[in-house]
């Protein structure tokens, strides 16, 4: 073979060699990746928890060390009057109030009068006098529903029978989850008739005639203060002794007597006995309870400021504006029907770290403390506020 064809034949094969070597994948190429990653994950609960504000101090739910998220202690008593009362005086302001207008303005007034509420106006020397209720209030000027018959002077007297007595509240709720409602109950059995002295009953049976000694033996001698009466009474027969205090747990010390009847074991043994052995006036039937919601934190005790009426007689002529409780309605709800399960507020609803602000409104409809009152309360009764998950 000569040497140019030998040549040509070995540059044949070099070829053909590359060719096999790229036929064959040998060689280097790129590599393609792609990564994501979701880290962090977890579950956690969130909080629901409630805040009570009754004026004074914030009490919650959230009690601890305890697992519980129940009704929080050390919350604000709202209402608590040893001497409860129900006029309120004012008297006529600087220009009078005209016959056939039923505007009076008012000055000096002892209380809160409200809308609803009946009153008595009475010139300087005790005549002319006349009754009117209040139909609306603006200012310090009295509208009545109906027109004067006389005209009175500046410095003539008005006195309010039907007080209103009021209390704020502020709900919160102080956790992170939303709340779908907000519910309230009475406790303690709810509101019942009690004498305000003691009540009590006589251990063992007495007999005419014999001494009294220096005490009476009784089931409970508390609650029948120094210098109060204690009325022994079976219904039909009394007797009065004067309270020298508590010897102990079972004798109250009195002034030297003799016995006037033969009373039998248990006869009962009370404070300033007015209404009859054992039967205090139900002050509970008396008294109306309410529930307004207020539209913020500045509360309006004349209900200028009312959202809404969350609990109470919305149906009648309401207290202010649309959006008050008619509290003497005659659909109010008396203390004495106070629920005693948990019962829904209307609409109201609470967010995340929102508050609600309410005027609890307690409101004396009867016709006048005569003295079948004295000496009754109403017993001690508590409130419990409750809301649920969204």
């Amino acid at each position: 073979m000569s040497r140019k064809r030998t040549k040509q034949y070995l540059t044949l094969l070099m070829v053909i060699g590359l060719v096999s070597i790229a036929a064959g994948g040998s060689g280097t190429f790129a590599s393609f990746n792609a990564e994501v990653a979701n880290n962090g994950n977890y579950f956690a609960t969130g909080t629901l928890v409630l805040n009570d504000n009754g004026g004074h101090n914030t009490c919650t739910s959230a009690v601890n060390n305890s697992n519980s998220n129940t009704a929080g202690t050390g919350c604000d008593t709202l209402f608590k009057f040893d001497h409860f009362a129900a006029a309120v005086t004012a008297t006529v302001d600087t220009g009078g109030a005209a016959s056939g207008q039923a505007d009076i303005p008012y000055t000096g007034a002892t209380g809160t009068m409200y809308p609803g509420d009946h009153i008595t106006i009475t010139g300087a020397s005790g005549s002319p006098t006349e009754n009117g209720t209040i139909a609306s209030i603006t200012g310090s000027t009295i509208t009545l529903s109906a027109n004067l018959g006389n005209t009175y002077n500046a410095g003539d007297s008005i006195t309010d029978n039907t007080p209103t007595y009021l209390a704020h509240l502020t709900l919160t709720n102080a956790g992170s989850i939303d709340s779908s409602d907000i519910k309230f109950e009475a406790t303690g059995g709810g509101c019942t008739a009690a004498y305000s002295e003691g009540e009590t009953t006589l251990t063992g049976a007495v007999t005419a005639g014999d001494p009294v000694g220096s005490s009476i033996t009784v089931a409970d001698s508390s609650n029948f203060p120094t210098g109060s009466p204690v009325v022994v009474s079976d219904g039909t027969h009394a007797q009065t002794f004067i309270s020298g205090g508590a010897v102990d747990s079972t004798h109250i010390a009195v002034d030297a007597q003799n016995w006037n009847f033969s009373y039998p074991d248990a006869t009962p043994v009370t404070g300033p006995e007015f209404n009859g052995a054992g039967t205090p006036k139900n002050l509970c039937d008396d008294l109306t309870f309410s529930i307004i919601e207020e539209s913020s934190s500045t509360f309006h005790d004349d209900m200028t400021g009312a959202s809404q009426c969350a609990f109470g007689d919305s149906t009648d002529t309401p207290l202010a504006g649309a959006n008050g409780c008619d509290l003497g309605g005659t659909s109010a709800t008396t203390l004495t029907n106070l629920p005693t399960s948990y019962q829904q507020l209307d609409n109201t609803t609470m967010a995340a770290g929102a508050s609600r602000y309410f005027l609890l409104a307690v409101h004396y409809t009867g016709a006048g403390l005569t003295n079948a009152y004295q000496n009754t309360q109403t017993t001690t009764f508590g409130l419990n506020w409750h809301i649920d998950q969204a």
